[in-house]
């Protein structure tokens, strides 16, 4: 399967196998890391004791759904790798956060808690922005950074097969800023047949921004 994604896309990808969706996404960080797993790596495959071995050695950090902010106050707690965060007590860890952690915990034991989408759900909302490195003070740079930025959304919509009915464009000024004045518009345009074509929508937005925004200052 590497292989043949590999020889259609020049992009190198790796498989991770687990009994849960959870262990799964633990195999394919170990499938990155571990240069002996030569891309793949199966939790299936393991004792018991390797398990053991591999799960103490990954930060729980790692674990998805986990992330740094959650892990440091486990880390308080005294559990700074995966191993101990698998074998501490769901029901206290689901009083102190929550129901998600005590399935995080269950799946990490081998129990299926998350169920696995087969196909993500069509996203109703989709949003393209990025902040600029500095001021910007003409019309032209605003116009050149929405049209890209359509572009994104657009080629977003026409994945997953849908079209949009409202573009809504919003600028906002560096809040950090405080001696400076500060400017939030925000504009909505509906359109008048939903459409996921890269031009009809920037057409739209630009229109939108000629007659919404005269005289607009440096965000």
């Amino acid at each position: 399967m590497r292989l043949q994604i590999m020889k259609d896309t020049g992009i190198p990808v790796c498989v991770g196998v687990g009994q849960t969706k959870t262990l799964a996404k633990l195999a394919n960080f170990m499938a990155k890391r571990h240069p002996r797993s030569a891309g793949v790596f199966n939790f299936n495959l393991l004792t018991s004791s390797q398990v053991d071995s591999v799960l103490k050695n990954i930060p729980v950090e790692e674990i998805w759904g986990i992330g740094r902010q959650l892990s440091k106050s486990l880390y308080v707690n005294g559990i700074v790798s995966v191993q101990q965060l698998r074998d501490a007590d769901p029901a206290s860890m689901k009083s102190k956060y929550g129901i998600v952690m005590e399935k995080t915990i269950r799946e990490l034991r081998g129990q299926c808690c998350i169920e696995l989408d087969d196909i993500a759900p069509a996203k109703k909302q989709i949003i393209s922005s990025w902040s600029f490195e500095k001021s910007v003070a003409e019309i032209e740079d605003l116009q050149d950074a929405l049209t890209h930025f359509i572009s994104i959304a657009a080629k977003k919509l026409r994945e997953q097969n849908s079209v949009a009915g409202v573009v809504q464009v919003f600028l906002q000024t560096n809040r950090f800023r405080e001696d400076q004045a500060q400017y939030n518009p925000i504009m909505a345009i509906p359109l008048p047949i939903p459409s996921s074509d890269t031009i009809t929508l920037q057409r739209c937005v630009l229109a939108g921004l000629d007659e919404d925004l005269p005289g607009w200052p440096a965000v």
